[in-house]
């Protein structure tokens, strides 16, 4: 997607936002042993865990 109408600063905030979603997954497939994710939404996830 592209986004020209962003700031350098805007993504970046996106970009440290999207990290820590990503290392909360890492965490959570280290710590409950969950290989994958079945679904895409909360609920799904919260089913799953």
């Amino acid at each position: 997607m592209n986004r020209y109408d962003l700031t350098a600063d805007e993504i970046g905030k996106m970009y440290r936002n999207r990290w820590a979603i990503e290392t909360f997954f890492k965490w959570m497939k280290q710590h409950i042993r969950i290989k994958t994710f079945y679904g895409t939404s909360e609920n799904a996830m919260m089913n799953q865990v």
